[in-house]
């Protein structure tokens, strides 16, 4: 489960997908995960 605050959505109403990026590490572009969410999940 991915737990947190969204900043922004672009399409998201009609996207298939969405690319989800969240902080899962240490600081910097290393502690960053991008996940590939389906976009009729809820949340």
């Amino acid at each position: 489960m991915i737990d947190g605050t969204k900043a922004w959505i672009t399409h998201g109403g009609i996207a298939d997908f969405c690319t989800v990026m969240a902080r899962t590490g240490g600081p910097g572009a290393r502690g960053i995960t991008a996940f590939l969410v389906p976009g009729t999940r809820r949340g």
